[in-house]
């Protein structure tokens, strides 16, 4: 059986496009998946559908997101993003689905893993309109765009 590693670093367990259209729908047709993402907790769970469902609790450092955000980047406060490579790559997923611009930062890695999983980028964002949001006016990945 195939598996599948849906990742994600911005939506829910039961996001409602991730799993309840796409993993639900693959477990359907016979494969094997796990959905990785970031939340308030740490947890680790199979659903009633079959799905196995990874949490992995995000630390928070000021309970206003955009505040949080900042200071993350000017500190480089990145561990999460390296407990999720380390669990994605513990689970040798055939492939791996991820679903953020921020997982990119990943797929070098993933891509050089020993068991040669195959990488679906499923953008579907406005890269114009994220990068409004997320880039200061003249941040160099607004500009590159």
């Amino acid at each position: 059986m195939s598996s599948v590693c849906m990742i994600s670093s911005l939506h829910g367990l039961y996001d409602d496009r991730i799993y309840w259209k796409e993993a639900i729908s693959l477990k359907n047709h016979g494969y094997e998946v796990i959905h990785v993402t970031t939340g308030e907790a740490d947890l680790d769970f199979m659903s009633e559908h079959g799905i196995r469902l990874i949490q992995i609790k995000k630390k928070r450092y000021f309970r206003n997101p955009y505040l949080d955000f900042f200071f993350r980047k000017i500190t480089f406060r990145q561990g999460v993003y390296k407990k999720i490579f380390s669990i994605c790559a513990a689970l040798k997923a055939d492939v791996y689905h991820y679903h953020d611009i921020q997982i990119n930062r990943l797929t070098r890695k993933l891509k050089m893993l020993p068991h040669l999983p195959v990488l679906i980028y499923d953008v579907h964002e406005d890269f114009s309109d994220l990068l409004l949001v997320r880039q200061p006016p003249f941040g160099p990945m607004r500009w590159l765009f």
